[in-house]
């Protein structure tokens, strides 16, 4: 079931799972994964799956926590798999 969509996001609901994509026209040069998972927390627990993400050892790409339309972390995993950590309801 299609939830949410604008010019650049579109959002599914699959069960407990909410599968997003985003449309990344921001000129972003970013190479490796042309898609990355994201997982969005509530604020109060954001830090602590940050931090357990870079103890099993994940490392941070692109911080946009200052940005307040973003609000997530790039990751890239030991594997070289980005993936995207967020503050849930602060995207799009």
């Amino acid at each position: 079931e299609l939830t949410k969509k604008s010019k650049n996001w579109c959002e599914f609901n699959l069960g407990n799972v909410r599968l997003g994509f985003l449309l990344n026209d921001f000129g972003d040069h970013y190479s490796g994964a042309r898609s990355a998972v994201m997982f969005e927390f509530p604020e109060e627990e954001f830090h602590e799956y940050l931090d357990r993400a870079k103890v099993n050892g994940a490392k941070v790409i692109a911080d946009n926590l200052n940005n307040p339309v973003l609000k997530s972390v790039l990751l890239l995993d030991p594997y070289g798999n980005e993936f995207e950590l967020g503050i849930e309801g602060t995207h799009h």
